[in-house]
């Protein structure tokens, strides 16, 4: 009562005419019920209605002088200098400095009682400040207030909503409602909408057609995980949220849409920085009929488009076009920065190099590389910046950073002179065309790595010497990428960009001859160019396209250079190959990184400053907690069950010396009444490899998958850490294997023709076993083995059964409050898996936690 009552005193002269309004309709009340009473209902009258602005706070000019407004808003800021009062107040399109005098005494009581991010409500007149404020869009003119309302009252803010905000960025995403109040970050908002209007009236004047695709879709492979969208009705079946519309707008094309757009979401589960978010936006297009040509016509008019009316700036009319191989080859990179004062630009010295005696130079011509360098012009390189600059190329994995300085006296300086002679000297000079007062940076060895290398080292000297010209924007298209790319560890060919990307005409030979043996063409395979193409801007890949694959010959070239069979080639792509087949017109698209355009236009590399409510690097949303769990009834209802995570943790030497001194605790397998000294659990986690639990002995057979395996075990003590030699029998093959301390326990198992298999085990720290019983009894009436290891962890009591069914044998653990015998049936795997105590994806070892600990499902 007394909080609402002392906010009844701030709107005295709305309340005082609300209350008229109730004596003149309900007279009676005049004399039934007090004031406080009335005022209170009409405060509670008062905040269902305000007077309404006339004008927003970003627009009173001289013009208005004299004028009577109503301004609505939020306090932004409150100066008191006693005897009146200068009040900042705020909406998205800008700030308008109030006056309150205290001559009108009404309206400073109020005034005093205002507190930051209030919502009020304020008539006065406009007039002409005294001293204007160049800062202010409105720093000519101020309001004189004649009367305030105070619409809502606000708690002090966790941070204080000002332009150069203070609060971290982790603060700024938890209360991102605050965050928006700044006028950077909502005009730039209002500049995405501005964007999404130029682009939507674009494509209609080009006559496109905007179409929905879908964002329930079928999981295919792209470069990205999908999300995946569990179904309710059909369970155990997914969709996924689309990474791009893709497939469908190629259908689209078989569908004889002929030109389709949309401004679209898309969904990557990747690793996020603050270019990258999980979800984001692009202008997706697709036409049929046509080539590279006018697919670069389209996305140049709608660039030109939007830089023009929103920068009032004309980009060049054709934009310019550098292929790929000349883009690495100059720039070191696939989206070259042309900002960049001097260009500094890659020259290839290896020719003038190659009669050198410099061994550096000469190992990496003799093995294939090249030896090139970049000309930085005309600035002070000190011997401390080439220390950093040395120290930056060793973190790309080179050895070291040649350099030559060209003094202004027509001296040179470089420790690599001594190696080369006054006529390669004077080659290098001239592949630089280097004067006084540059310097020369090189790099050699394996071509790619040095032309990546300088393109990196590029960069750097731009950010380090300030070149980067922000006054501007530079757009290229890099076209012509390689169409295969290699991957040396697997030994496979994979697609560069996607697998319907159609070869270069130039190159279709090439294709004819490597699809028919593509292991033994690797080289020719990766040398074909795509009718691929990237949009670049500033450095940064603005969006990506094609010309698509539409004949049925060609993509099954391309298939069989991926090796994909057709089984694989239905799985993966079937409807749409399905549609191909009834006549795919020449097509070919685009899609342009809307987040990208506007954090460009906006000039931050940020986009998550573009987007209204944006995750972070972890993919979290802070402000609603998302993502977040879900209650079990709404997983039931799509036959999903959430595993725990494992807290498992790696034993350090401390920790595993605890361990290794329970080697003394007796461990005991009873079989037909025969005491036998054997292992707890023997693990199964790929071919040939096994964990051996530490300081057990092992000697017994065991019938693994139809392999016999005999195990004799030899053991040792090095400063009381026991040390395994295990002899394995594997049919006519014969393994060693040791324990080998090192921060872990792992298991290196050697085969007697000198191959390796090697196993690492990480220990549970939180194991501390007090008691140990293993018994076994074969059912001969049932035929199946089974047999019951438990064990006290900590207190719990664990249950570990291992059971025979058709000749393969379980292991199935089970967490009990007490030891507890089970009598298994016949079919007692599918008992236990109807449980979800055993997991079905056998042979692979699953985990699962119980109260925090972890335990195993292991297939024997």
């Amino acid at each position: 009562m007394k909080q609402v009552y002392s906010n009844t005193r701030i709107v005295s002269r709305a309340n005082t005419e609300i209350i008229n309004l109730i004596y003149a309709v309900f007279p009676q009340l005049q004399t039934n019920l007090n004031i406080e009473c009335l005022l209170i209902f009409a405060y509670f009258c008062s905040s269902m209605q305000f007077t309404t602005r006339t004008n927003t706070c970003g627009e009173l000019t001289l013009a208005e002088g004299g004028k009577s407004v109503c301004l609505n808003g939020w306090v932004a800021q409150v100066r008191d200098l006693g005897g009146v009062i200068f009040i900042n107040l705020r909406d998205r399109y800008g700030v308008t400095q109030l006056t309150v005098d205290s001559a009108d005494k009404e309206v400073y009581d109020t005034a005093k009682t205002l507190g930051l991010e209030y919502v009020i409500s304020v008539t006065g007149k406009v007039k002409k400040r005294s001293s204007a404020n160049p800062g202010m869009k409105t720093g000519e003119i101020e309001v004189l207030a004649e009367r305030i309302e105070i619409l809502n009252t606000s708690e002090v803010t966790p941070f204080v909503v000002e332009e150069e905000v203070k609060a971290s960025e982790e603060l700024r995403w938890k209360y991102r409602y605050l965050d928006l109040r700044r006028k950077k970050i909502s005009d730039n908002l209002v500049l995405r909408s501005q964007v999404y209007n130029i682009v939507h009236r674009y494509f209609e004047r080009e006559k496109f057609v905007e179409i929905e695709t879908p964002i329930l879709m079928k999981s295919t492979p792209e470069g990205a995980r999908d999300y995946l969208v569990p179904s309710r009705v059909h369970k155990g079946k997914f969709y996924a949220l689309p990474q791009s519309p893709q497939t469908y707008k190629q259908i689209l094309m078989v569908s004889g849409m002929d030109r389709y757009v949309q401004i679209c979401k898309c969904f990557r589960d990747e690793d996020l920085r603050a270019d990258r978010q999980p979800e984001f936006t692009q202008i997706d297009l697709e036409m049929s009929f046509v080539q590279e040509k006018d697919v670069f016509k389209v996305v140049e008019g709608v660039l030109r488009d939007i830089w023009k009316e929103t920068k009032n700036v004309e980009l060049p009319n054709p934009f310019t076009v550098m292929s790929y191989d000349e883009a690495m080859a100059t720039y070191g990179s696939d989206k070259p920065d042309l900002r960049i004062k001097g260009e500094l630009k890659i020259v290839n010295i290896t020719d003038t190099v190659k009669s050198t005696d410099f061994k550096v130079f000469t190992d990496a011509i003799n093995t294939g590389g090249i030896v090139a360098g970049i000309k930085l012009p005309a600035q002070d390189v000190t011997r401390k910046i080439i220390d950093g600059l040395t120290d930056y190329v060793k973190t790309l994995k080179f050895g070291g950073l040649g350099y030559i300085k060209y003094n202004a006296d027509g001296t040179t300086a470089s420790p690599m002179l001594k190696f080369l002679s006054e006529e390669i000297q004077a080659g290098i000079k001239s592949n630089f065309n280097a004067t006084g007062g540059d310097v020369v940076f090189i790099l050699s060895g394996e071509k790619k790595k040095v032309l990546h290398g300088l393109g990196n080292l590029r960069l750097k000297l731009a950010e380090q010497f300030n070149l980067v010209d922000e006054t501007r924007d530079e757009f290229l298209w890099v076209n012509d990428f390689p169409l295969f790319g290699y991957d040396e560890e697997s030994g496979t060919i994979a697609a560069e960009h996607h697998a319907f990307t159609m070869p270069h005409e130039q190159d279709m030979d090439k294709l004819d001859t490597g699809s028919k043996d593509p292991k033994n063409n690797v080289e020719m395979l990766t040398s074909i160019r795509a009718t691929c193409y990237d949009m670049v801007c500033n450095g940064s890949e603005f969006g990506s396209g094609s010309i698509r694959i539409h004949r049925g010959d060609i993509q099954e070239k391309v298939f069989n250079v991926l090796d994909l069979t057709k089984e694989q080639q239905q799985e993966k792509f079937g409807f749409l190959l399905d549609a191909f087949r009834y006549g795919a017109p020449p097509h070919g698209g685009f899609a342009l990184g809307f987040d990208r355009i506007i954090a460009t236009l906006c000039g931050t590399k940020d986009i998550r400053e573009t987007i209204a409510f944006p995750k972070t690097t972890s993919a979290v949303s802070l402000m609603d907690s998302c993502p977040s769990p879900v209650e079990v009834k709404q997983l039931n209802e799509i036959g999903i069950k959430i595993m725990p995570t494992t807290k498992s943790i790696l034993c350090t030497k401390e920790l595993l010396n605890n361990l290794l001194s329970l080697s003394d605790v007796e461990l005991r397998f009873i079989d037909d009444n025969k005491n036998k000294t054997v292992s707890a659990k023997l693990t199964r986690l790929n071919d040939y490899k096994f964990s051996i639990p530490i300081g057990f002995n092992i000697s017994n057979r065991f019938s693994i998958n139809d392999i016999h395996a005999t195990f004799a075990e030899k053991a040792t003590k090095i400063d009381n850490l026991r040390i395994e030699n295990n002899q394995f029998n594997f049919g006519d093959d014969t393994f060693i294997g040791s324990g080998i301390l090192d921060n872990f326990y792992s298991v290196e198992f050697k085969k007697t023709d000198k191959s390796y298999y090697r196993c690492i085990i990480p220990l549970n720290t939180r194991i501390d076993i007090d008691h140990y019983v293993h018994t076994s009894v074969y059912d001969h009436e049932r035929g199946f083995s089974k047999s019951l290891i438990s064990m006290n962890i900590n207190g719990l009591s664990i249950h570990a059964f291992v059971f025979d069914i058709s000749g393969n044998s379980y292991l199935a653990i089970e967490c009990l409050n007490k030891i507890e015998f089970i009598e298994f049936e016949k079919y007692c795997y599918s008992f236990l898996l109807s449980l979800g105590i055993v997991s079905s994806h056998f042979p692979y070892t699953e985990y699962f936690v119980f109260e925090g600990y972890d335990l195993s499902l292991i297939h024997i």
